[in-house]
């Protein structure tokens, strides 16, 4: 059911906004309370098993298949 038929036949419930409204910031609070301060050391560990783990081979390939698949499908070029 969309927003505007539930505003014009009377079931919508304020409460239920407000409910909702309320677990938002609960779950925004708990989230901000989790967050880790070293941010630039975990891109770099993540960037160097990138690199060391061989996905960035994987992600070159994928890149060049994929332009060459999208040269020879599109139409009128």
């Amino acid at each position: 059911m969309q927003f505007t038929s539930l505003l014009t036949q009377g079931n919508f419930s304020f409460e239920l906004v407000q409910h909702w409204l309320w677990q938002c910031s609960i779950n925004a609070i708990m989230l901000a309370q989790q967050t880790d301060a070293d941010l630039v050391e975990n891109f770099r560990e993540s960037f160097r098993n990138f690199i060391e783990s061989g996905q960035v081979w994987a992600f070159v390939i994928g890149l060049i298949i994929g332009y060459f698949a999208r040269m020879f499908t599109t139409y009128g070029g």
